[in-house]
């Protein structure tokens, strides 16, 4: 993650840890002309916090000095692309 971002005055709370899962890929199906079609692969990416310390569902927004929802933002840079080819 190069960038976490929230709404509350408090700020964002600190991960323990982040990490990636496996890779999924979906089952491929047949298309009309009888070829199996080409399905991307996907994993999840997930943060950990400390007990009582992770994402509210209620901020106290320091932009309008107000109590409302959390807003929260992740950025990450990633590379996007085919996979290999053989």
């Amino acid at each position: 993650f190069t960038e976490l971002w929230t709404n509350d005055v408090g700020g964002f709370p600190l991960p323990r840890g982040c990490y990636y899962g496996p890779e999924y890929k979906d089952m491929p199906g047949v298309l009309d002309d009888g070829s199996t079609e080409i399905v991307p692969c996907y994993r999840e990416y997930l943060m950990v916090f400390e007990p009582q310390q992770g994402l509210k569902h209620e901020c106290l927004d320091y932009r309008t000095d107000r109590v409302g929802p959390c807003v929260y933002m992740f950025v990450l840079n990633a590379r996007i692309g085919a996979g290999p080819t053989k």
